[in-house]
């Protein structure tokens, strides 16, 4: 059976077998499951009786409820995170708070020359920018960015809107976006960039 192009998450008998036999084989001491993976990874580890890591992320819980009663131990990037998933029935020393990282070097603003990059993205320096760096998702709520800049524009008529956002083979929540976009008549301020290096 070719799995390259199979979704783990699909709960079937198949998914079920082939993670069963791959936790087997790999014998791994625990699983770190980095997002909401699906019922047959939940199975297959519970079967062959190895403790689940589940890390939370967003705020969309409801995919968690079950995974987050049932996992060995949870990890938050919040403490926000942490409090909204402590209503679900769990033990709280059960969840830990593990802050995502940033390189304050790497991300330090001396080292930037902000009119190099506006002239590089081609930005003009006079316009006042707002930037979203978020995937094209439902949960990233761009459909409320757009509200918000159409309100807004009459006060700031130099605005310019940015968004550095990947669909991640997505395009239909993308498309949403640009005819929202098209809708709220801010295609004269709004510029999308895909994937940017550095």
């Amino acid at each position: 059976v070719d799995y390259s192009n199979a979704n783990f998450g699909e709960p079937t008998v198949a998914n079920f077998g082939f993670l069963t036999s791959l936790l087997r084989h790999l014998k791994p001491h625990i699983v770190h499951l980095n997002g909401y993976e699906g019922l047959p990874v939940w199975c297959a580890a519970s079967a062959l009786g190895i403790p689940v890591v589940q890390h939370i992320r967003n705020g969309d819980l409801s995919p968690f409820a079950d995974s987050s009663i049932s996992a060995t131990a949870l990890i938050t990037v919040s403490d926000f995170l942490r409090r909204e998933v402590l209503k679900f029935p769990i033990r709280a020393n059960k969840v830990m708070v593990i802050r995502d990282e940033a390189d304050t070097e790497a991300f330090n603003p001396a080292n930037f020359n902000k009119a190099e990059a506006r002239q590089e993205l081609g930005i003009p320096d006079q316009l006042q920018v707002v930037l979203m760096i978020a995937r094209a998702a439902p949960n990233k709520r761009h459909d409320l960015l757009l509200k918000a800049i159409h309100q807004i524009r009459k006060q700031f008529p130099s605005l310019q809107l940015i968004l550095k956002s990947e669909s991640y083979g997505d395009s239909i929540q993308r498309e949403k976006i640009v005819r929202q976009q098209h809708e709220l008549g801010l295609d004269d301020i709004v510029k999308w960039f895909d994937f940017v290096p550095d």
